[in-house]
């Protein structure tokens, strides 16, 4: 991966390829290949923050019920 990473930045610069000789369909294709693992790494990242907030909100407010299905707003329990 770190490979292609530095083929396709050398595609894009637009500087000599020292390795590997080919064209630029394949360029373009591990360019995409880098764009859609990053965009695979970032959701799965806000799918892990998104779930420990709610867990953590749900916890902090001491019921067991999610926050959108709640009722009476978002006062935290006193005492």
């Amino acid at each position: 991966m770190a490979l292609a990473h530095l083929d396709t930045t050398v595609v894009i610069f637009g500087f000599a390829n020292p390795f590997m000789k080919t064209n630029l369909n394949v360029h373009l294709q591990l360019l995409l290949l880098d764009f859609i693992s990053l965009a695979f790494v970032y959701m799965v990242t806000g799918i892990v923050l998104t779930t420990r907030r709610v867990i953590r909100r749900t916890r902090w407010y001491g019921e067991r019920v999610a926050p959108w299905k709640r009722v009476d707003g978002l006062q935290p329990r006193v005492g």
